[in-house]
This record gives C-alpha cells, sequence and structure tokens, in this order.
C-alpha cells in the first residue's frame, strides 16, 4: 500500500463530514447570508487546492513533516474557516442559555429576598401559636385535673355511702331473714308415733315460701305449706304476714281454731274453712300482682286420719309402707282467684310406717343447664330408691338429687319440703 493512501481516505471523509456540517449550518435563519458566502469559499479552496489536484501533492509536501501531529495542525490551519460558523452558533446558544439561566437566576433570588421579609414574622407567628398552645393546654390540662380530682372525690363519697347503704340494707335483710327463719319449725312435736324432717333453702336471703307444724291441741297436729308468687322483700313481707296469721298461740283463738262459747274449750276448724277465710281476706292484688298457693292438713296422732285441702299448691307424695310412693293430686286454685272457690276438704287414712311428703314446685320445676325440670317422676323415684332411710336421711337424699340435677345453674325458686311419717 502507498503511503499516502490514509491520508487521502481520511481527508475525503472529513470534506464529506464538512459538507454535511456546512449544509446544516447554512439553514440557520440569523446566518443565511454569510454561511452560503463562506461555504463557496471553503468549498472552491479546497476542491482546487487538495481534491483537484489530488493527495498525491499534498503527500509529497507532507513528507517532510517530522509527525502525524505536524500534519493534523497545518490540516487544521487549512480547513479552520469552515469550523467557525459552526462554533460560533453553538457560542450564540450557549449565550442565549446563560442569558435565561441569568434571568431565572436573579428572579429566583429576587423572590428569595421577597420572601426573607416574612420569615421573622412567620417565626414569630408560629412562636405565638406554639405559645398560645402551651398556655391553652396548661390550663385545660389543669382544668382536667381538678375536674377530674373533684369527680373521684365525688365518686369516692357516693361509693362510700352506697357501701354504707348497702351494709345496713345486708343487716337489715340478715335481720329479716333471721325473722323470717324464726317463723319455721323450731323445735318439732314430741309425739312418739310421729316422726318429722324438713329442709327449707332459700334462692334468695328472704323467701316466699312458709311452713309450719305445731300442735293444735293434745290429739291433732296441723301443718301448713305456703308458696307465695315472686321473690324478694315483697314476697317475704307476704309470706310472713300469712305466717304470723296461721301460727297458733298457746291459749288464743286463732284463725285455725276459735273458742266454744258453750264451755267445751276450743274447736278445730275446717281445712276448707281456713282456705276460705284467706280466700276472702286475701283477694289477688291487681297492684302488686302477688297470690299464693295453700296446703293445710290435720292429723290426729291417735287415729291416723289425716284431713287436708289445697288451693292451687302443689300435690304431695303418700308412700305407704307396703306400697309404692304416688302422688295425690289435690285440685284447687290459689288464695285469692276466685270470690267462690269452692274448697273441699278431703281425707286420707295413715297406718303405721306411712309417709307424706309436702313440697313445693320449687322442687320440680327446678331446671337443669339444659332447660329440663326435675319433675314429678324424678321425685318419686328417687324416695322409691331411699326409701328404706330414715325420714331424715330420705329427705336429704332428696335435696341432694335435686341440687345435683341443677348443678351449675342458678337456682330459680325457693325449695321447701316437709315430710311426715306415722
Amino acid at each position: 500500500m502507498r503511503p499516502g493512501k490514509p491520508l487521502k481516505d481520511s481527508l475525503k471523509e472529513q470534506w464529506a463530514d464538512l459538507k454535511e456540517q456546512t449544509q446544516i449550518h447554512l439553514e440557520h435563519e440569523n446566518h443565511i447570508a454569510w454561511k452560503e458566502r463562506q461555504a463557496s469559499v471553503v468549498k472552491i479552496k479546497l476542491e482546487k487546492k487538495y481534491i483537484s489536484e489530488s493527495a498525491e501533492g499534498v503527500e509529497l509536501k507532507d513528507m517532510d513533516l517530522q509527525s502525524e501531529e505536524e500534519l493534523l495542525e497545518k490540516v487544521r490551519v487549512e480547513f479552520g474557516p469552515l469550523f467557525y460558523p459552526l462554533n460560533q452558533l453553538l457560542d450564540d446558544n450557549l449565550a442565549v442559555h446563560l442569558n435565561e439561566l441569568a434571568h431565572a437566576e436573579t428572579d429566583v433570588q429576587g423572590r428569595l429576598k421577597a420572601l426573607a421579609i416574612y420569615v421573622p414574622i412567620a417565626g414569630f407567628l408560629i412562636i405565638l401559636l406554639a405559645l398560645f398552645i402551651w398556655i391553652y393546654t396548661d390550663r385545660s390540662l389543669k382544668r382536667y385535673i381538678r375536674e377530674r380530682d373533684r369527680a373521684e372525690k365525688a365518686f369516692m363519697g357516693a361509693n362510700q355511702e352506697i357501701s354504707e347503704l348497702n351494709r345496713r340494707m345486708a343487716e337489715e335483710l340478715k335481720g329479716a331473714a333471721e325473722l323470717q327463719q324464726s317463723l319455721l319449725p323450731k323445735s318439732l312435736p314430741d309425739i312418739s308415733n310421729v316422726d318429722f324432717a324438713w329442709v327449707f333453702n332459700p334462692c334468695e336471703e328472704l323467701a316466699g315460701d312458709s311452713f309450719n307444724i305445731f300442735r293444735l291441741d293434745e290429739e291433732n297436729l296441723g301443718f301448713y305449706s305456703i308458696d307465695v308468687s315472686g321473690h324478694g322483700v315483697s314476697s317475704a313481707l307476704y309470706s310472713f304476714a300469712l305466717s304470723k296469721i296461721l301460727s297458733p298461740a298457746f291459749g288464743q283463738s286463732t284463725l285455725l281454731k276459735s273458742y266454744d262459747t258453750g264451755g267445751q274449750g276450743y274447736i278445730l276448724l275446717s281445712p276448707a274453712v281456713v282456705a276460705e277465710y284467706l280466700n276472702i281476706h286475701f283477694p289477688l292484688d291487681i297492684t302488686s300482682k302477688h297470690y299464693f298457693t295453700f296446703f293445710y292438713g290435720i292429723l290426729n296422732v291417735k287415729s291416723f286420719r289425716f284431713r287436708y285441702v289445697s288451693a292451687g299448691h302443689a300435690g304431695f307424695i303418700y308412700h305407704g309402707q307396703n306400697s309404692r310412693p304416688r302422688i295425690i293430686e289435690t285440685p284447687g286454685v290459689p288464695i285469692g282467684f276466685m270470690e267462690e272457690p269452692g274448697y273441699s276438704e278431703h281425707s286420707l287414712q295413715l297406718q303405721r310406717g306411712d309417709r307424706l311428703y309436702i313440697y313445693s314446685d320449687g322442687i320440680t320445676e327446678a331446671l337443669n343447664l339444659k332447660d329440663e325440670e326435675y319433675g314429678d317422676k324424678r321425685l318419686i323415684s328417687i324416695i322409691r330408691k331411699r326409701g328404706s332411710l330414715s325420714l331424715k336421711e330420705c329427705v336429704a337424699a332428696v335435696i341432694e338429687d335435686v341440687e345435683s340435677w341443677f348443678a351449675g345453674n342458678k337456682q330459680s325458686d325457693d325449695i321447701s319440703l316437709m315430710a311426715i311419717e306415722t
């Protein structure tokens, strides 16, 4: 390859690039005339000096150059005028942009100066706001603390008053319960051929159930069972009043017996007459909606003849010495439901070893966790199974079975059970 070949090709390529750049430059509107004139001069100069004369002349002329750097410097000197318009255009555009940036910087600085005026004011306002918030919060907190302390003192005072009221109420309820318990059989009649047993479990401190066993005279034994509707103080007061009326006083005429003016002593009133008297004097109370069921019986301890009346009370269980236990149904309506209920006396002849169980519906209606009632059949079954035990042991077994039935559930009614064995 000839030594000048690479330089020739290089010049042609540079010429093509310069032509293209010159053509692009001529399109700029601010330099059209000048660019056309300059481009034509450069073009003629290049064509005559280098292209038309061929690169050999250049090669011969540059053969004496000491290095490639000297050759490039010579080409730059020859082609320098062509680069001026492009550089000028770039410089102009750069100047325009720099000018715009300068204006923008000036504008930003002006805005910053304007804002700088408001910075102290804004800082002062922020300080005022913080001070106001602190003062308001401090006052509100102090007021809240005062109100809270006042409320705590008031609450403690009210709590002490409530505690005192509860204490007094508990004492009063305890006294009322003791008074009510005093009406239950304290000591059972001492009769050699008759045995007694009873259990009383109120569902609350005061109960609506009440019963008693007592001597009417030397030959007759009386006993009653009352079940007042509802629970609590009102029911207990109702039951207490009835117990006072029905409990006989020694040597006095009572609801259960009247003095014989003919000199024959006391005359025992029929159980049906007693029920009719209660029905007249204790009509259904519409205001309190209290009513009560009533069972009253008279047992002759010599003949073992048992006379009784029932006013809506649960039936009693008769367990003969040689028979299975069974329920004796006792028809009748609760006291006060009707003006003329027509209560009648019933009788039952007992034998030696027979047992009677008079109970309230708190036993048969006791509910377990499945809301199932204890029921009459279960009561009869437990009495039959424990019938060989003593009377007290049998009564205790019945109550234990009932309590195990509703174990885990709240006792919903008073439980009372009274048993007599001839």
